[in-house]
């Protein structure tokens, strides 16, 4: 084989492994990224699935909660404010307790969390 040759074939093999390591260095970087997701959406969906009976909050809100079946912070971020104003003991200082309870975990009313099942 002549020096030329050998020359360009170590060239080519530096390229190659040059190449490997920028193609591994992002399929890393897109595993660290998918884990880093997976868990900021376990941490919401506990979040999400955190019991109404756990949270500090007075009974009227309470009451309003158990009277329309909620039971997680989750029920509560999908609920629609308009249809909590039609129960009974649900006024302007219960929805502002529930409007800051949810804005204390960056949710808010009428949220569409179907993609964590909640219902």
């Amino acid at each position: 084989m002549r020096q030329t040759e050998t020359e360009n074939l170590i060239f080519t093999a530096i390229n190659i492994d040059t190449l490997i390591e920028k193609i591994a260095k992002k399929v890393l970087l897109m595993i660290q990224t998918d884990i880093e997701n997976l868990n900021q959406q376990m941490e919401y969906k506990i979040l999400l699935n955190t019991l109404i009976d756990d949270l500090d909050i007075g009974i009227r809100a309470y009451n309003v909660c158990r009277s329309l079946n909620i039971k997680t912070l989750g029920q509560l971020a999908s609920m629609n404010k308009y249809q909590l104003r039609k129960i009974k003991n649900y006024g302007k200082s219960t929805e502002l307790e529930l409007e800051n309870l949810l804005n204390k975990h960056n949710l808010f009313f009428g949220m569409n969390l179907s993609k964590y099942n909640i219902k």
